[in-house]
């Protein structure tokens, strides 16, 4: 059995947001049970279930990029002819992988400036919380990168025929 490197990046990452979801889940539970039952609440336990919120979140993106299951806009690329829509696929992409660009870019530029400061709910560094951003940015970037390749190689590499490969 050939176990591919993006499927154990993928079941990775997946596993990592559902153990982000039962850390939230947990905590806001335990926080409203101890704030109602015996009238005090957990000490920072908001902060950390808000920030496995948005890492569950970001982290996820990476994973429905690499099963290209993001809701897109396809009224247009159904309605043309087969290898127009492809083409409006392919700048749909490209326009795609230019914004996550940017955006790695700038969250880059964010992660440097917020490793100054200490989060002062949970006296963790900005940077390393906020470095999901880059870390969501980079990866869907990274993916659009890799499936590019595998498209230009593809196009390059001549389909096999039905009878090819039988001597």
């Amino acid at each position: 059995m050939k176990i591919r490197i993006r499927e154990l990046i993928e079941k990775g990452i997946e596993n990592i947001t559902v153990l982000l979801l039962v850390v939230m889940v947990l905590l806001v539970f335990l926080n409203a049970t101890m704030r109602y039952i015996m009238g005090f609440n957990i000490i920072h336990s908001d902060e950390v279930a808000r920030l496995s919120f948005v890492w569950m979140c970001l982290l996820g993106c990476i994973v429905t990029h690499m099963r290209k299951s993001h809701i897109r806009v396809t009224a247009l690329a159904e309605r043309l002819p087969k290898k127009a829509g492809e083409v409006i696929n392919i700048i749909g992409r490209i326009i795609t992988a230019g914004a996550l660009a940017y955006l790695s870019h700038g969250s880059a530029i964010f992660v440097r400036t917020s490793s100054q400061f200490m989060n002062p709910g949970i006296n963790v560094n900005f940077g390393i919380l906020m470095s999901v951003i880059l870390i969501m940015a980079a990866g869907m970037l990274l993916v659009d990168i890799v499936d590019f390749i595998k498209f230009i190689v593809s196009c390059i590499r001549p389909a096999k025929t039905v009878g090819e490969g039988k001597e």
